[in-house]
Parts: C-alpha cells; structure tokens; sequence
C-alpha cells in the first residue's frame, strides 16, 4: 500500500481507537470512504471475534443507550433477551462489521 501524509496520519488518528490496526484493516476502512471527517460517526466499537460477538455488540449497545437501566429491568429478565435477534432483525440494517486478526470492528451505516 502505497500511503499518503495525509493517509500516515489518519492511520495514527484511527490507532487511538484501533491499537492492534493492521495496513489490511486500514485499506478496507479506506475504501469504505471513512477519513478522519466521518471517524468519529462511523466508528462503534471493537470486540474480541467469537460466536456470540454481534449479540455482544447488541447488549452493549442497548445498555450504552440507556435502555437497559438496571434499575428498571433486573437483569433475570434481560439475560432472556434473545440478543443475537435482535442484531439479526434490526441493529444489522443500521451497522456493519470488519473483522481482522480475531477483532470484530463495528460501523454505524449513517456515517
């Protein structure tokens, strides 16, 4: 990959939330049109790649936004929260992911 000052330094800005970036990483961030303008838009989070990964995001989001108040809804109803459906049939269609070196990174599509 041939890089540019201007793409040196949106690498480095992206490594603040991406310590373990990868050139590959960075390409595909770069040919999905996101600098450093639509970063911090863009960008959710990073989780470790497993099998109930999206479920994962899924919670933590929900929780993130305020939705999961444990002082509303005790958490012996929120484990049955089926979370993995809930990426399936609606967060999917507002967010993407990448997945590199056993990392999923999470995107939001209105960036």
């Amino acid at each position: 990959m041939t890089t540019t000052p201007d793409d040196s330094s949106l690498f480095e800005f992206i490594r603040q939330d991406i310590p373990d970036l990868t050139d590959e990483l960075f390409e595909k961030i770069l040919d999905l049109g996101i600098n450093d303008m639509y970063w911090g838009d863009a960008y959710v989070s990073t989780l470790p790649t497993d099998i109930r990964v999206e479920a994962t995001f899924s919670r933590n989001l929900c929780r993130e936004l305020g939705y999961l108040d444990d002082s509303v809804i005790p958490e012996f109803i929120t484990c049955q929260i089926d979370w993995q459906a809930v990426w399936d049939e609606t967060l999917i269609h507002d967010y993407f992911t990448i997945e590199s070196q056993g990392s999923t990174h999470f995107f939001s599509n209105d960036y």
